[in-house]
């Protein structure tokens, strides 16, 4: 007697991702032509803090109008955005030249040789609000919608969807895909993926 031996198809991955109310996540799931029958395909959601992640550089503009007579001092401020509280950038730069022969004046403003601005920076994580519900939704490979699992989380947590259910039989070939949503706050989505099919 002669056996065969069908190949298997077995892929784990997980992936992470900040989303809030209009920055949705969503997990492609790929089911080749070569994909005979689904064995078994899971999904894990965990809904976790917010984290941010901040690549920083900083601009100095300054304008300033003043008579022309007279001492008199200039504040120049430096703008940074989208940074937490008290970072580490204070420094001088001196002003190498002055010229003031009307009501309006300007002044340059060299640094003391080359130099970097130094941005001390944590990662900075947001509690998720407790009534802030996570949602998740299959599409098959023509966007229509094959199940809605509903609000699966509230607030922190996680949850398992079984998704084996969908794919016996195969309906469709191509790229699947699970949209997942919070409805309110931000928040940070890590997924398990575990698929399990023969060939």
């Amino acid at each position: 007697m002669r056996l065969f031996h069908r190949p298997k198809f077995v892929n784990t991955f997980q992936d992470a991702e900040n989303v809030d109310a209009t920055h949705p996540y969503y997990l492609y799931i790929w089911i080749p032509d070569e994909v005979a029958a689904v064995r078994n395909m899971r999904c894990k959601l965990y809904v976790e803090k917010y984290r941010t992640y901040l690549d920083l550089a900083e601009s100095a503009t300054h304008t300033h109008s003043i008579g022309a007579s007279g001492g008199h001092d200039h504040d120049i401020d430096s703008q940074i955005t989208g940074i937490p509280s008290s970072p580490d950038w204070n420094h001088t730069h001196n002003i190498s030249s002055h010229s003031s022969d009307a009501e309006t004046h300007t002044h340059e403003i060299a640094a003391s040789g080359a130099h970097t601005h130094s941005l001390h920076l944590d990662v900075e994580e947001n509690s998720v609000l407790g009534t802030a519900n996570s949602s998740m939704i299959l599409y098959d490979p023509d966007d229509v919608l094959v199940h809605n699992f509903g609000a699966v989380v509230t607030g922190e947590g996680s949850y398992e969807a079984e998704l084996t259910t969908y794919f016996q039989p195969i309906a469709k070939r191509g790229l699947w895909y699970l949209k997942m949503s919070i409805n309110s706050d931000e928040a940070r989505f890590r997924t398990v993926f575990m698929f399990a099919g023969l060939g």
